[in-house]
């Protein structure tokens, strides 16, 4: 007979994982685009691109700086004096 095995999933770890990899693509866009628009085989319109740029970062960089900032800040911290309960 075999044992169940629960799966359980960490929402913050995946939300962090494809905001890492959204940032990824969206760097690897960005150069392709550059690279194109400099040989001169792309052209586009430069506001609605910077919305777009603006958008996605607004978007990604909660989710991936803060939590890293807030981490930096608080690391020589004890987990009860972080929370407010060290006497």
């Amino acid at each position: 007979m075999r044992a169940a095995v629960r799966l359980e999933v960490d929402f913050n770890d995946l939300l962090r994982h494809l905001a890492i990899v959204g940032v990824a693509a969206f760097c690897v866009w960005l150069c392709i685009g550059a690279m194109g628009y400099a040989a001169g085989y792309l052209q586009f319109s430069a506001v609605p691109a910077i919305r777009f740029m603006v958008a996605i970062l607004v978007l990604v960089l909660p989710t991936v700086v803060v939590p890293d900032l807030r981490q930096l800040r608080y690391r020589h911290l004890s987990p009860e004096a972080r929370s407010g309960f060290e006497r």
